[in-house]
């Protein structure tokens, strides 16, 4: 069960890693993705501002200002295929024009563009609003606005505010088939990785754990069948170097008890004879104690004996 829990981790873990790296590879794509249909709008805005500029100069006598011989028209069919929120233009009066209906959410952003333009003469590029992209919040309308001139000079200014929604839209509806794909590429990984990794690093860890487990006391040494020098097989010779020295520990773990039992056995014969001296010293002191006050009377009585013995001597010591 432990085997099995550390596999189930290394599969999460290879799992989460590679879903991690391919959300974050999918994030990477999608904010190139984002700036590429931006600029792609950018320039497109920019076509729509030089064909609004055109259809001003096409009904244009010379001396004329752009107000004259306008085609509303024909301006609004080329933009109404497009994602087109607004349109303007002004004359050198700064008179501002509406090309179709005015759209309020930019309305003051594109109205200041456009005035700015034709003041500056120069290109101006803006943003307003916001929407939901695909993982973050972004602008919603990019407001373009440029001058209008002929070769006489500068004569106004035109700009447009287009929808960015609906781009955001288009790469969200895309994230689905990502979102497949990124599920499927890590499932394929990761059994992958498995695989590899349960070749190349569990498979010869749990032999040594078997060989380990099934190892007994007098076994010789166990090595894997692992060919060349890698992290396994140096293992493997570490193993058996702590057997080697754990032979050598035993052998004088074994040599220091036959030593030991051997001085017990003198111990032990040291001491029954140091009690078999003690026991005869005790006999010996016995006996002599004996012996003294035996031989104290004896003694006496055979100094008398030998007075009596005495011819010479007194019939009153005899008595005595």
């Amino acid at each position: 069960m432990k085997q099995l829990d550390v596999k189930l981790k290394i599969v999460f873990s290879i799992a989460l890693l590679l879903l991690a790296g391919m959300v974050l590879l999918d994030m990477v794509m999608v904010n190139a993705a984002q700036q590429l249909l931006v600029r792609s709008e950018k320039e497109k805005a920019g076509i729509l501002v030089d064909l609004i500029g055109a259809h001003l100069l096409s009904g244009r006598r010379d001396g004329d200002s752009l107000r004259a011989g306008i085609d509303l028209k024909g301006i609004q069919s080329k933009l109404e295929p497009s994602n087109v929120a607004a349109a303007l233009w002004v004359d050198s009066g700064r008179q501002i024009h509406w090309i179709g209906d005015r759209n309020a959410e930019t309305a003051s952003a594109l109205e200041r563009a456009v005035l700015t333009a034709e003041n500056r003469q120069s290109v101006q590029v803006d943003s307003s609003g916001y929407t939901w992209g695909v993982f973050w919040r972004q602008k919603k309308y990019l407001i373009f606005a440029g001058p209008v001139r002929d070769a006489s000079g500068a004569l106004g200014a035109a700009g447009v505010s287009l929808r960015l929604d609906t781009v955001f839209s288009r790469l969200r509806s895309t994230q689905k088939f990502i979102g497949w794909y990124l599920l499927i590429n890590t499932l394929l990984l990761s059994l992958i990785g498995i695989y590899r990794i349960h070749r190349l690093a569990l498979r010869p860890v749990l032999k040594i754990i078997r060989r380990a487990e099934a190892f007994r006391p007098g076994d010789s040494n166990f090595t894997l069948e692992e060919y060349g020098e890698n992290e396994l097989s140096r293992l493997s010779k570490a193993f058996n170097r702590i057997l080697d020295l754990n032979r050598g520990d035993q052998q004088k773990l074994r040599h220091t008890v036959s030593c030991l039992e051997d001085a017990l056995v003198e111990l032990k014969h040291a001491h029954h004879e140091i009690i078999r001296a003690e026991k005869l010293a005790t006999v010996g002191r016995l006996s002599s104690g004996i012996a003294h006050e035996i031989g104290n009377p004896i003694g006496i009585v055979l100094g008398y004996l030998e007075l009596i013995k005495q011819p010479d001597a007194d019939e009153t010591d005899k008595k005595d």
